[in-house]
């Protein structure tokens, strides 16, 4: 890892690392370099890589050419935040290939190179990453689903105030699962990175005061349970 100078002046550092462990400061940009020796069966193959959410902006280069980026790296005054995965496609002809990976993060809880990068085939790469974003989707979509079941029940069963007070949590988790990692927001609109940050923090203290509601409410019923026990 360097933050100036050459590859000989940088710092030997293991992957995940953060800005902080790795040179004590939270707010820095920096360089990532690996020489990664190709299997002899993956040569002159496509391969791809897959690069989870980083929180910092992010160029991904393989031997000097640049295949994917998220965000603006930079100094501050150029730095761009934005969470997001990303896959980048490559055919190895030689032994050895470089990637780097140039980050920057400013004004962060954290910055560097937190999430490990996944390589292989291009087909199970492409299988592995579709398949975490379709099983999210459909368990977001789910929860939303039941959340508004619970709501229709709750507005044609009078009285049932647990059966609405738990359909507003279902769906406002699901909304929140939206904006929250691992970031579906991304893949189907253009909201910004502060605005959907924005939103999962306003979607999570909502989930959360619902939440302490709905106990209350199951404690009021268990209770009254309770005493009609044992006085009824």
């Amino acid at each position: 890892m360097m933050t100036k100078g050459t590859f000989e002046q940088g710092k030997v550092v293991h992957i995940p690392s953060s800005f902080q462990k790795s040179v004590g400061v939270r707010n820095t940009y920096g360089t990532y370099i690996r020489k990664w020796s190709v299997p002899k069966e993956w040569r002159n193959h496509r391969l791809a890589v897959h690069i989870p959410f980083e929180y910092s902006a992010y160029a991904f280069y393989v031997d000097g050419k640049k295949l994917v980026s998220v965000g603006e790296v930079g100094p501050e005054n150029l730095h761009e935040t934005l969470l997001a995965s990303r896959t980048a496609y490559f055919t190895p002809s030689k032994d050895t290939v470089t990637f780097q990976m140039e980050m920057s993060s400013f004004q962060q809880m954290r910055g560097g190179f937190e999430n490990s990068i996944y390589i292989g085939n291009q087909a199970a790469v492409d299988r592995q990453s579709n398949l975490q974003f379709y099983r999210n989707t459909v368990v977001s979509g789910l929860m939303f689903m039941m959340g508004l079941l619970m709501l229709i029940f709750a507005w044609f069963l009078k009285d049932l105030r647990e059966f609405f007070v738990f359909g507003l949590f279902c769906v406002s988790f699901a909304i929140r699962s939206f904006f929250a990692v691992p970031f579906l927001y991304e893949k189907v609109t253009s909201i910004s990175y502060v605005g959907a940050t924005k939103m999962e923090y306003i979607w999570t203290l909502l989930c959360f005061a619902i939440f302490i509601y709905l106990m209350k409410l199951y404690y009021e019923v268990f209770l009254l349970s309770g005493l009609y026990i044992v006085f009824g």
